[in-house]
C-alpha cells in the first residue's frame, strides 16, 4: 500500500467513529432518543442473532461443499462476511448498521466473496519470504533459483522426505563419537 493510501486508510478509521456519533446525535433529535434506542437496540439483537445462527451453519455448509468435492473457501468466506454483518451490527451507530444489513443480503455478500475471496488467494500466494523480500516466480531448473538460496526438491526427479524429529540433547555431537542407541521406552500397564 502506497503512503497516500496509507494515510487515507488512517484518516477514515479515525474519522468512522466521528461519524457514527455525529449521525446518531442528528438522527436522536429528529426520532428521538426512545426511538434511536429501539433501532440501537433492536439491530444488536439482530447482529447478535445472526451471529448465532451463522456459527455452526458455516462449517456444515464448508464441510457438504468438502464432501461433494468443492472448494470450501467460498462457504467459509460467506460465513466470515456474515459474521462481520453481525459485528456491524452489534456496534452501536447507523452507519455501520447500514453496512451490516447491506452485507446481509445474500447478492451483496456474493459480490463481496466473488471480488474479495481471490483478490486474498492471490495476496496469501505471493506472500514474503524471511528476509523480508516478496516471493517470485523463480527461473531456474525444476522451477528453482538456486542462485537465491531456492531449491525444490518436489520438481520432476526430485524427492519429499517426510518424518519427525526429536532433539536429544543441546550441544553438537562429535564427529568422531558414535551416538549411543536410546532406550526403549516403557509404557505403564
Amino acid at each position: 500500500m502506497t503512503q497516500p493510501l496509507r494515510l487515507a486508510a488512517v484518516l477514515a478509521f479515525l474519522a468512522f467513529p466521528i461519524l457514527e456519533i455525529g449521525l446518531l446525535i442528528r438522527v436522536g433529535q429528529s426520532l428521538g432518543f426512545w426511538r434511536l434506542a429501539l433501532i440501537v437496540i433492536a439491530t444488536a439483537v439482530l447482529g447478535t442473532a445472526v451471529i448465532r445462527r451463522t456459527g455452526l451453519s458455516v462449517l456444515m455448509k464448508a464441510r457438504a461443499e468438502m464432501d461433494a468435492g468443492g472448494h470450501v473457501f467460498g462457504p467459509l468466506f460467506d460465513g466470515l462476511v456474515q459474521l462481520t454483518a453481525g459485528l456491524l451490527l452489534i456496534f452501536p451507530g447507523l452507519i455501520s448498521d447500514a453496512m451490516g444489513l447491506l452485507l446481509l443480503i445474500p447478492a451483496v455478500r456474493g459480490v463481496v466473496v466473488s471480488s474479495v475471496l481471490p483478490k486474498m488467494v492471490s495476496a496469501a500466494t505471493f506472500g514474503s519470504r524471511r528476509d523480508g523480500r516478496p516471493f517470485q516466480r523463480p527461473s531456474g531448473r525444476n522451477g528453482a533459483n538456486p542462485a537465491a538460496g531456492d531449491f525444490d526438491a518436489t520438481g520432476p526427479g526430485g524427492v519429499t522426505i517426510e518424518g519427525e524429529y526429536e532433539r536429544v540433547r543441546d550441544d553438537a555431537v562429535e564427529p568422531e563419537r558414535p551416538l549411543k542407541p536410546r532406550p526403549a521406552r516403557r509404557t505403564a500397564n
